[in-house]
Parts: C-alpha cells; structure tokens; sequence
C-alpha cells in the first residue's frame, strides 16, 4: 500500500522488527516481503485509483452493496478488484471467521477454494488470511530489498478462472511525471476457460515505456486443478493455450 509503517510513543514498548525474538523478526520480514511481491498490483490499482477510479481499500459494502451480511464484515477489506483481506486481531487467535461474497473464492496462502458464505480459515501466527475472487488475477514479482525505478522484473501471474478474467498491468519509471506524456506501459492480460484447458492472451502494450526483459509465468487455478505456463515477455504479445 502507499504507506507501510508502523507508530508508536514515547513510553512505550519498542516496536523494530528486531525488538521482538528471532521467530518474529523472521515473521515480520516475511509479511514485508509480501507486501514488496505484490507491488506490481498494487501499483497498477494505485494509478486506476489516482486516475479516479475506485479506492485502492475498498469496504465490502461498498462492492457489494445489496449484500447485507457484509455490513457487518467492517474488519474484512478489498485490495483492489482482486484481493480480500480478512486480518488477525485477538491475541492469541489460531484462525477467523470469514464472511465471502457472491461467487467462489481462493485462499491464497492453502489455494484452497471456498463457496459463499461463512467459513473458518486457520490463521497462525505466519498466515495473513487473504483470497482472490473468482473469475480475477494478481500480478506478483520477486520480493525485493527496496524498490527500484523502472519496470518489475520476472512477474508471476495468479489466477483463480472459472470463466474469464482481465487484468490491466500498468508501469512506468516510478520517479517523474514522464507518464504524462504517454511514457508508460499498459498490458492487458486477459484468461479465459475454455473446454480443451486455458486460454491466455497477453495483449500488444500500449505507451512508449520500454519494459524490461522478463518473463511471464501463469499459475491459473479453477478450483480443481491448477493451470501452469512461463512465456517470454514482449511487447507485440502472445497467445497460448494451457492443457
């Protein structure tokens, strides 16, 4: 997210990731490298939001309005159009009760599908509980140390498909206002599930930000088995088709 921070006072407990044992220092740094693997995504949905578009955190309601249970999901959020977040609390706490939407759902740290509803998902204290809508992507990289200018390297692309999902991955240098002038990339990426398997189509980007060379890697998911596929990254782009 744009601020990643944490606060405190004076008088009170020291709160570094180092302050704390071994074990949640090592905890801590993997909930940052997360974050840091997910930037590609939150990237893209903090320029649709700068643009006007929808807020990158988004209150359930406000999605799905007509849905009354989730008025009551108020420590549930979506990141973006994808992503739903449903954090940890209580001390102490081994898991959650989790309200999910019209439609299916993918537990991103099991990829375990979910129906609508109330579940119980665990929770320990390594797991950040967090699903990908159905029929939606998420773009990823490697975790980094800091975050360069230019554009991602290698990206990982997950998605959960039972009939059709597009994403619209945009970068540029990340330092000046060149975007303004048309120095930038937009791809889209669209998954579609057809009868002989998955069908992906990385479309010709539009913009004149050159992207680095890299490759693409599919792990697409339907809820009963997983689709997987690396291609290499162009800007004419591809087609394939995953059996």
């Amino acid at each position: 997210l744009p601020f990643f921070r944490n606060h405190s006072a004076i008088g009170t407990r020291r709160q570094e990731p180092w302050a704390f044992d071994s074990e949640v220092e090592r905890l801590i740094k993997e909930a940052i490298e997360l974050r840091y693997s997910l930037l590609p995504y939150f990237y893209t949905i903090h320029k649709q939001s700068a643009d006007g578009k929808m807020t990158m955190i988004r209150p359930l309601p406000i999605v799905w309005p007509k849905d009354r249970e989730t008025y009551n999901a108020d420590d549930q959020f979506m990141i973006g159009p994808s992503i739903m977040v449903a954090p940890i609390y209580q001390r102490n706490s081994k898991g959650r009760h989790v309200y999910l939407p019209e439609g299916e759902w993918l537990d991103l740290n099991t990829k375990r599908a979910f129906a609508s509803g109330h579940v119980w998902t665990e929770a320990p204290l390594d797991t950040i509980p967090y699903f990908l809508k159905e029929d939606s992507m998420v773009v990823t990289t490697c975790s980094s140390q800091f975050v360069e200018s230019g554009s991602w390297g290698d990206l990982r692309i997950i998605g959960f498909v039972k009939n059709y999902a597009e994403f619209e991955l945009y970068e540029d240098d990340g330092v000046s206002n060149a975007h303004e002038t048309g120095e930038y990339s937009l791809k889209k990426i669209v998954v579609r599930s057809c009868t002989d398997g998955m069908r992906i189509e990385v479309l010709p980007k539009t913009g004149s930000f050159k992207c680095r060379e890299r490759s693409l890697t599919f792990e697409v998911h339907n809820g009963e088995r997983l689709y997987t596929v690396s291609v290499q990254d162009s800007p004419e782009g591809c087609e394939v088709l995953v059996k």
